[in-house]
């Protein structure tokens, strides 16, 4: 396929003139910028650099417009011998925040990665409040410690859990503004505590038993979960699923209910990764990771491609954006839904383009054949095989369609300019070759 260049134009182009659109179209020549899902295709536009700089635990907000992550200020340096030469610089780090109303990174926190870890963060839906779950060794025990933060923008952090327990993931509702903060006793027991009213209000829950675990709802809401097993065979009788109440932490007493679990949306713009390691056995490199935006897999634009040989990536919740780090280098790509009347130019434009381009290289294939067998054709069983070695992409071939009847000979041919030798067909038109090499585009009646 041929290779495309989107720029922020093409999506100006949505609201202006068809002069406009003929320009942005000017700008089309790669696919893998575009990712369709059901009816509506996206474009991801260039990328843009946030920061430099080893990066990790990047967060999208809820809104899809602020990203957070946790940035290592002084990256490792490896000797020869992957030995680290400035082991006493690593480990500084620092959480920061990047939006698109203020494209510049801001310094939330300073950690001392040495004796800190950044366990995870998460961001409350629907609001601003950020919150970030750190582990560090007490000095005087060795045991450790978690402390959850609360962050709002342009805001002191605020220290909201901290204790000599192990705190474990911040998982936030789906739906509802408040997380539940998961813990390990000094008894090795699971504790849960509940994070309320945009991060300002903790209330422990009670203790779990065995079998118990947590969950949310369908309308999002803190619940705790008994599966009932049989006494002697050990089958799962029933699920039964209880409210936590959100002023006491207590289980809800209400009648049993069967529990189904959070109700799964349509599956919106998700990410993927894919690894390719190199062949040559005389060099020894790691594998290239490449992540992609899925949409709808038999579709014309199933999957775009955001960037290779990259640490990691997140896309938004909104599916409006899409982070990654490569090179030490965080980047972001805005990703848009293009208006219908011009995706369908682009993709027509698209098609027309790739379809002509194929037509005209398997045109010259045959010729150069010709040229190699006294100005035969090869006949329509072997025509594929006969022209691989003519060209240098294979699926070239898979597309193209071989109808011409006549004599194999063109010495034989009266009108090689009006004899068909194949097409290309797509669901706008046609790409037709021609016996003298020529290709001309047909469109649909």
């Amino acid at each position: 396929m041929n290779a495309i260049l989107l720029l922020p134009a093409l999506v100006l182009a949505q609201t202006q003139t068809t002069n406009s659109l003929h320009t942005a179209l000017t700008f089309l020549k790669v696919s893998r910028d575009f990712v369709q899902l059901k009816d509506n295709v996206y474009a991801l536009l260039p990328p843009v650099l946030v920061s430099e700089g080893a990066v990790s635990q990047m967060q999208w907000s809820s809104d899809g417009a602020t990203l957070a992550f946790v940035k290592c200020t002084n990256p490792p340096r490896f000797d020869d011998n992957l030995v680290v030469e400035n082991l006493a610089a690593v480990q500084n780090l620092s959480l920061c925040e990047w939006s698109f109303a203020d494209p510049h990174v801001r310094e939330l926190f300073a950690i001392n990665g040495r004796t800190t870890a950044v366990d995870g963060m998460a961001w409350l839906p629907g609001s601003d409040v950020l919150l970030v779950n750190t582990q560090a060794e007490r000095p005087d025990t060795k045991s450790p410690s978690g402390t959850i933060y609360r962050f709002r923008p342009l805001g002191d952090p605020q220290e909201l859990v901290s204790n000599s327990e192990s705190l474990g993931a911040v998982e936030v509702s789906p739906s509802q503004n408040l997380a539940i903060v998961f813990g390990l006793n000094s008894e090795g027991t699971q504790t849960l505590s509940l994070i309320e009213e945009d991060g300002t209000k903790l209330v422990p829950v009670e203790p779990l038993e065995k079998g118990q675990f947590s969950e949310f709802d369908k309308g999002g809401w803190p619940c705790v979960v008994s599966v009932l097993r049989d006494p002697l065979t050990g089958k799962r009788q029933k699920i039964i699923s209880q409210r936590i109440d959100l002023q006491t932490g207590v289980f809800k007493v209400s009648p049993s209910t069967l529990f189904k679990g959070v109700e799964e949306p349509d599956p919106g713009l998700t990410l993927s990764e894919s690894s390719t390691t190199p062949t040559n056995e005389s060099v020894k490199a790691p594998s290239v990771r490449t992540q992609w935006v899925n949409g709808t897999q038999k579709s014309q634009f199933p999957a775009a491609l955001v960037s290779m040989d990259t640490e990691g990536a997140t896309i938004s919740s909104k599916g409006n954006a899409v982070a990654y780090s490569s090179q030490g280098c965080v980047f972001v790509r805005r990703i848009v839904k293009l208006d219908p009347v011009l995706c369908k130019a682009l993709v027509e434009e698209y098609l027309r383009e790739d379809a002509v381009n194929k037509a005209k290289q398997v045109a010259l294939a045959a010729l150069m054949y010709s040229d190699d067998y006294d100005d035969n054709l090869p006949n329509s069983r072997e025509f594929a095989s006969a022209l691989l070695p003519y060209i240098k992409n294979g699926d070239l071939l898979s597309g193209f369609t071989f109808s011409y009847t006549g004599n194999p000979n063109l010495t034989s041919v009266e009108n090689p300019a009006t004899t068909v030798l194949g097409f290309v067909q797509t669901s706008f038109g046609r790409a037709v070759s021609y016996v003298d090499g020529h290709v001309k585009w047909i469109p649909n009646p």
